[in-house]
């Protein structure tokens, strides 16, 4: 069965409410102390649609995409060109453009519709709105996108949710288009206090035994090292390394200076180490509606990635998910080592299904597995997925 489905459909429901994929369950009092809502948002100092107006402006036509103006304008090249054919939609002649990159996680890009120059923000270019309860928040804007406030007449660009999926840096963040640049004027900060929520509404690294891990969140464009706690060895993603527009990735012995190249991303992905240094684990979100899991063990000599890992994690995903319906899309948005056992790892999978070759509504699916990475034996938990009539 084909995970890898077309991104073309997968973009567009990506952007739809979450309610299309069915009733939630109630969030728990920790879940609905963690979410970002109206309020939190409300910020009399945050400048305004009106502060800063722009005047509509015609485009004669199509302009072509100039895949030079920017590194991200060759990778999403569809996506933009797609949008560039809708017209301007913010500050008289541009597009604010934003594409998935997986469950309740958005890509954005504004283009010159006059030159086809793709202008991003320095300071992000995703945000999450896993914890985001704001639907209402800057009522009367142009936007069709949850994490986004913008107007046609109005140059000010609001960016809603968690830039980078980083939920402490959760917020609105102001921004004007200036010539060729996106640049942030101000930001409202939520600062979540959930220590009061009574103990049996747990957070999700207690609930599922998770070991506390620093993590870091890569990208196509960046370059970021993340040493084992130990300080033996060092993960770190470069790009863009090539022509083809990859990140490559290394573990590198920090005594020896020894390292070895253990593959590339192509999008975005999260990386993080075990407790005991023992092995690094690797969320790397290749595709818009899909995401691969790759674990690394550095106890020998050298690393060594283990086989098959991603493979049984799909397997045992889908022997839960009757013959006839497959996948919106795969996302892990919770992922962690077990606590004080670097031999298992905990994932939660976002996996909305839909009836092959129909015409049908999507619903949520979710699924916890638990993952022995020794044996490769794997527990899964949670309700089997939903069945259309």
């Amino acid at each position: 069965m084909n995970l890898r489905l077309n991104r073309n459909v997968i973009l567009c429901i990506l952007m739809t409410p979450m309610a299309t994929f069915g009733e939630k369950d109630e969030p728990t009092p920790a879940e609905k102390c963690g979410l970002v809502t109206t309020a939190d948002l409300s910020d009399t100092k945050a400048p305004t649609f009106g502060e800063y107006p722009s005047t509509t402006q015609e485009v004669a036509s199509t302009p072509k995409l100039d895949l030079k103006s920017n590194p991200i304008a060759k990778t999403y090249r569809t996506v933009l060109r797609q949008e560039i054919t809708k017209g301007p939609n913010y500050a008289g002649h541009y597009r604010v453009a934003f594409w998935g990159c997986g469950s309740s996680c958005a890509m954005f890009a504004v283009v010159d519709l006059k030159t086809g120059s793709v202008i991003t923000a320095r300071e992000f270019t995703s945000v999450s709105g896993v914890h985001l309860a704001a639907d209402d928040f800057l009522k009367g804007t142009a936007s069709d996108g949850w994490g986004f406030r913008y107007k046609k007449d109005s140059s000010l660009l609001v960016v809603v949710g968690a830039p980078d999926e980083n939920e402490s840096r959760s917020g609105a963040y102001y921004f004007l288009i200036q010539g060729d640049g996106l640049r942030l004027v101000h930001t409202t900060s939520v600062n979540k206090n959930c220590k009061t929520v009574k103990p049996e509404a747990l957070t999700y690294a207690a609930e599922y035994s998770c070991s506390p891990a620093k993590k870091i969140n890569l990208d196509l464009w960046s370059t970021r090292t993340l040493p084992s706690p130990d300080q033996h060895w060092r993960f770190t993603s470069i790009g863009p390394s090539s022509s083809g527009q990859t990140a490559t990735l290394y573990i590198q012995n920090s005594h020896s200076s020894q390292k070895w190249n253990i593959g590339s991303i192509e999008r975005n992905g999260t990386a993080f180490w075990s407790e005991d240094s023992k092995r690094v684990f690797l969320r790397d979100e290749y595709a818009a509606d899909d995401t691969e899991i790759r674990v690394f063990d550095v106890t020998g000599s050298v690393p060594t990635e283990i086989k098959g890992l991603d493979d049984r994690i799909r397997r045992a995903i889908f022997a839960r998910i009757p013959g006839d319906e497959t996948t919106l899309w795969l996302y892990y948005p919770q992922v962690c080592f077990a606590a004080k056992d670097a031999s298992t790892i905990i994932l939660v999978a976002d996996a909305p299904v839909v009836r092959l070759n129909a015409d049908s509504e999507g619903k949520s699916f979710s699924l916890k597995l638990t993952v022995n990475l020794i044996s490769l034996q794997i527990v899964t938990s949670g309700p089997e997925a939903p069945k259309f009539p």
